[in-house]
């Protein structure tokens, strides 16, 4: 297994997502569904601004992903997470990839799930990260049940 570095989020920018994320995550937990969408504003208005002014960063772009309720909006935004990887040295892929197999799956596209399930895999096997190889490799095995 090999190994690569990973790419470092600069601040603020990660701790600005963080933040938000932490916030929509609490007020789901707590059923406070107010906080919970103004928090997903936020996140979506900081989204917006960023690809406004050109600077467009994929891990935003993922985390926007991860709180959208609508699957199909929801793999539109981890392809273009993937596809702004490229711009972004060291920036991983098989998180977003594995994210947008389940949504494919949610969406009843099993086939186009098991590609990106074995992509995942590999590039996981890349960068080191063995509880993603462990994820995929259970997500492949559920879809063969």
């Amino acid at each position: 297994m090999s190994s690569t570095t990973i790419r470092r989020i600069p601040e603020p920018l990660y701790s600005q997502v963080l933040d938000l994320a932490l916030k929509i995550t609490n007020a789901s937990e707590a059923n406070d569904t107010v906080l919970q969408a103004a928090a997903l504003f936020e996140l979506q208005a900081f989204y917006e601004q960023l690809k406004a002014s050109g600077s467009s960063d994929p891990f935003v772009t993922e985390a926007l992903a991860d709180y959208t309720g609508d699957h199909q909006q929801a793999a539109q935004l981890y392809e273009l997470a993937i596809s702004q990887s490229a711009s972004f040295d060291g920036e991983p892929t098989h998180t977003k990839k594995i994210a947008l197999a389940k949504r494919r799956i949610d969406l009843g596209e099993p086939i186009a799930a098991r590609h990106l399930l074995r992509q995942a895999r590999e590039d996981a096997n890349t960068f080191g990260d063995a509880d993603s190889v462990k994820e995929t490799d259970e997500l492949l095995a559920q879809m063969l049940e």
